[in-house]
């Protein structure tokens, strides 16, 4: 039996949805409509193994930069100015993410080694 993940779909311009995925299958190329799909491990809160596809050549192809998954790459790296343009998929290895799941990583704060944190 293959595994199904349960994902999150970032549109660009549109709300976020659930999105059944079969990795195997090559699901993630047909979401996010690209051959050249990239990835970032995305270290979450406690509890969450999360990884986010996005085109790996969108900025050259000129999509435009996706509000929400641009904003939580810098707010879990503590970072400015990564872009992340067009679509992209919120995975996470062990289990089924929800909207509530997403609105929570939007919201949670970035905890440095030092137990400093920072609040987007």
């Amino acid at each position: 039996m293959e595994k199904i993940s349960q994902g999150i779909y970032i549109p660009v311009q549109s709300p976020p949805e659930i999105k059944q995925v079969n990795v195997k299958k090559g699901d993630i190329s047909k979401i996010l409509q690209s051959d050249f799909n990239d990835h970032v491990i995305i270290f979450g809160p406690k509890g969450f193994h999360l990884i986010l596809f996005c085109d790996n050549a969108g900025l050259s192809k000129g999509l435009s930069v996706n509000p929400l998954a641009t904003r939580l790459i810098c707010q879990r790296t503590g970072r400015d100015g990564i872009l992340i343009p067009g679509s992209a998929l919120l995975l996470d290895d062990y289990k089924k993410l929800t909207l509530d799941n997403f609105r929570f990583l939007l919201k949670e704060p970035l905890i440095l080694p030092f137990g400093r944190a920072i609040v987007f």
